[in-house]
Formats: C-alpha cells, sequence, structure tokens
C-alpha cells in the first residue's frame, strides 16, 4: 500500500515494479545491494525516485543482484 505517491511499501514493490519475493527483497537490503527503507512508525517504505532508479539500472543491466547467485540467503 503506497502512503503517498513519492513512497512504496515493500510489498507494491514487489507487486508492481521489481517481481521477486519480499523475501529476497529484505535479503538485498540485508546484504547492503538495495538501500534502507525510511521506517514511519513500524513501517518501511522506499522513496519512488529510488525504486525508479533501481528499475532504470535492472532494464538496462547495470544492477542484477536480484538475478544474480551471489545474494545470501538467510
Amino acid at each position: 500500500m503506497n502512503i503517498h505517491n513519492n513512497y512504496l511499501s515493500v510489498r507494491s514493490i514487489c507487486r508492481d515494479f521489481i517481481p521477486v519475493s519480499e523475501s529476497t527483497w529484505w535479503r538485498g537490503v540485508k546484504s547492503g545491494a538495495v538501500k534502507q527503507p525510511i521506517r514511519l512508525g513500524t513501517k518501511c517504505f522506499w522513496e519512488k525516485e529510488y525504486i525508479d532508479g533501481l528499475v532504470g539500472n535492472i532494464r538496462s543491466g547495470e544492477f542484477n543482484v536480484f538475478f544474480s547467485t551471489n545474494l545470501p540467503c538467510r
């Protein structure tokens, strides 16, 4: 769920922007490959501008952490 047009939840990122599971997204955050979220109360959000840039980098082949075998498992 989006709180504003400028912030995205992990659920909306994985559903609408980057086709990975939420657990894969969180592994990317934990490994440092993905920026830490902005915490508002108990919820976490990322700036839409950051996600748009990340999607652009994935499409251009510059960033492929989610499709790499180097992402650590828990």
